[in-house]
């Protein structure tokens, strides 16, 4: 591994409560589904699961130093934001935070960073 890629403990609390999310947000929309569905319009649950789901992978790839999957959470962002404003989560725009926070994270070792989770 490049030794300009070394985690430190701001990023590795970050990741590891990205992680954390991510798993819990899957969760939730999956088994919490029928429940959501009886509240909400249904494009709006399938799309905010496959959000959930594709965030999974993504945040995975932060582990592994990936360009792409900073580039993906940052765009998963993008696309829930609109969504659960339109189900009348008023406040979600609030996760754009969470990405400055992910953005300013990596800055610093986005030139050494692979695009893959290869290297």
């Amino acid at each position: 591994m490049n030794q300009k890629l070394v985690r430190g403990p701001l990023l590795t609390t970050y990741l590891l409560l990205a992680t954390l999310v991510a798993i819990f947000s899957f969760a939730i929309y999956l088994f919490g589904r029928q429940a959501m569905l009886s509240q909400h319009p249904a494009w709006a649950v399938y799309s905010l699961t496959a959000v959930a789901f594709l965030r999974l992978p993504a945040t995975l790839a932060l582990w592994f130093w990936s360009r792409l999957a900073v580039i993906s959470q940052v765009f998963l962002t993008i696309i829930a934001i609109p969504l659960c404003l339109a189900i009348g989560f008023r406040f979600s725009y609030i996760s754009i935070i969470g990405i400055v926070i992910l953005v300013l994270l990596f800055h610093k070792k986005w030139r050494d960073m692979p695009w893959g989770i290869g290297g």
